[in-house]
């Protein structure tokens, strides 16, 4: 008679035990080459926006002071920090430099103009948490009120009193860095995501408000952001082509 062979019961737990390590790492490899990706699809964007659309740049600050208590643009734009900005070496860009850091009580006043028919703002976000979380919206008083913020972790935009008027289907992760923009173009609002459109809303109406004025990090004097912002962009007219 010959002799049954099989395997033991700890020869198949170390089996299992070496399959699910192996499919961890595998996991999270996995993960992290994704991630990679997507910040490289957001690098890549958010380069080409800025040379399409700084030529008619109302404001670009790129935080790269590093120190102090100023913070200035490329362009010949006013920058009023009221509060304390603090200062990350942390940035998403690759190319090094440092970012703004958002105590949840500040805000960059501007003069920074948007048109009635057109503007775009863009910027890399890092939110400690969900909440209103503005990036770039109105002015202390008058200007053009219309806001790019981020309430319950999903990008929004609107003007005058309907902020509402584009939303994110995509819900946001707090202390992620992401590349986000919004555009306003006769009508049409569009958003978009780590370089990919996500998301148009069109007919929408002309904005009627007027003056000069968008503040960074809040909407007039609330529902501040908290958190890291980088190479904020805002550009109040079309580009010419």
């Amino acid at each position: 008679m010959k002799k049954q062979t099989g395997f033991t019961i700890v020869e198949l737990i170390i089996v299992v035990v070496v399959i699910g390590i192996l499919a961890a790492v595998t996991a999270v490899s996995y993960s992290s080459l994704n991630e990679r990706a997507r910040l490289s699809a957001a690098r890549a964007f958010a380069v080409q926006l800025e040379k399409k659309h700084l030529p008619y740049a109302e404001g670009y600050w790129q935080f790269d002071e590093c120190s102090g208590t100023a913070v200035s643009s490329q362009t010949e734009i006013t920058s009023t920090i009221t509060g304390t900005l603090a200062w990350s070496t942390e940035s998403p860009t690759g190319s090094g430099g440092c970012s703004g850091s958002f105590n949840g009580a500040t805000r960059i006043r501007t003069t920074a103009a948007i048109s009635s028919d057109y503007y775009l703002k863009a910027a890399w976000i890092k939110f400690n948490a969900c909440g209103n979380n503005n990036i770039a919206s109105a002015p202390d008083s008058g200007g053009v009120d219309a806001a790019f913020y981020i309430p319950s972790c999903r990008l929004f935009a609107g003007h005058e009193g309907s902020y509402g008027r584009i939303s994110s289907y995509e819900t946001l992760k707090a202390n992620t860095w992401y590349h986000v923009a919004v555009e306003f173009d006769n009508g049409t609002y569009t958003l978009y995501l780590d370089g990919k459109k996500i998301r148009d809303s069109p007919n929408q109406p002309l904005i009627t408000g007027t003056g000069a004025g968008v503040n960074i990090g809040a909407h007039r004097t609330g529902s501040y952001f908290n958190g890291l912002m980088d190479n904020v962009l805002i550009v109040g007219k079309r580009p010419e082509f």
